[in-house]
């Protein structure tokens, strides 16, 4: 059981971390991401999934 657990455990850990990141990023790079917008450089979420994030 406990051989189980472990991997499931890593799974969890490694969402709660993709699930900050994404929060992190939004907060941060929200208020750049307009500018970008306009400058036609902005990244997608299509690009970041892509990319594997």
């Amino acid at each position: 059981m406990k051989a189980v657990a472990k991997p499931i455990r890593v799974a969890i850990v490694k969402f709660v971390i993709q699930v900050f990141a994404f929060i992190a990023i939004n907060c941060c790079f929200q208020k750049y991401y307009f500018y970008l917008e306009w400058q036609g450089l902005a990244v997608t979420f299509e690009d970041l999934a892509a990319l594997g994030f």
